[in-house]
């Protein structure tokens, strides 16, 4: 047994002997997911780039990734508030009496609400990885995303207001 405190890739030791853990083989091949890989790359090894689609699966391909962002926003705590916002909108709307144009402007400021969350997700998602510690520049870059999407939500809220003034007060 070897009392080494530096590990190294095919085994793990620690600083004392009675602690050591070696591997019996090469140790697993995962990605930063933990996802096993079986193309014999060491873990966290860049991918190669994939060939360039075009075309019809270009289409495709711009679908699936368009529905994994979709998914990864899903577990934003704040999408889902989004999406009940929206569904919330509708109801008033409804109860309003709203014209057609109306429900089409809320679904387009809902649209360009999901679009900026997404991207002020992206920016965190980026800063986070950029930044692990505190750090000036990733508090601005926060709260600037967080700014775009208040005024977003804004606009959503004066607009429903609007439409609810015009129903129930008077034209």
């Amino acid at each position: 047994m070897t009392t080494s405190s530096t590990p190294c890739w095919g085994c793990w030791t620690s600083r004392r002997a009675s602690v050591t853990r070696r591997w019996t083989s090469s140790p697993p091949a995962t990605d930063r997911n933990g996802w096993r890989r079986n193309d014999g790359r060491p873990p966290n090894s860049p991918r190669p780039k994939p060939p360039r689609v075009t075309g019809l699966p270009h289409l495709w391909a711009a679908a699936g990734y368009s529905c994994a962002g979709l998914r990864r926003l899903w577990q934003e705590t704040a999408f889902r508030h989004i999406v009940l916002a929206l569904l919330l909108g509708f109801g008033l709307l409804a109860i309003a009496g709203a014209e057609m144009t109306d429900y089409a402007i809320l679904l387009i400021l809902f649209f360009c609400l999901i679009a900026t969350e997404a991207l002020n997700t992206a920016v965190e998602c980026i800063v986070d990885h950029l930044a692990p510690d505190w750090a000036a520049f990733a508090r601005d870059a926060k709260d600037l995303g967080s700014l775009a999407t208040m005024c977003l939500l804004c606009a959503n809220g004066v607009f429903l207001g609007a439409v609810l003034l015009r129903s129930f007060v008077g034209e």
